[in-house]
């Protein structure tokens, strides 16, 4: 698995962690956040729409990609989801 803060402005965290089929992460301080997809040869598209939790993490089953989280123009570092 592999965690991967990105720092927005000094004050929001994004993190997303990867492991076998699953993506857990958290959303701190940041609005409007979506997960961005793409596949092999592809381009960065929307992904699954995220349900954030009371204390703002989530938790998603998704299908072999790399996956990031975006809010805006800031994007957080890609994981990789293999079979």
């Amino acid at each position: 698995s592999w965690l991967l803060p990105a720092l927005l402005g000094g004050r929001g965290v994004l993190s997303l962690t990867a492991s076998g089929r699953t993506l857990t992460g958290s959303v701190l301080r940041v609005k409007n956040v979506t997960l961005e997809r793409r596949v092999p040869g592809g381009v960065w598209e929307a992904g699954p729409a995220l349900q954030l939790q009371p204390d703002r993490t989530f938790e998603l089953a998704v299908e072999p990609a790399r996956y990031r989280l975006a809010a805006g123009e800031a994007k957080g570092a890609p994981v990789s989801v293999t079979s």
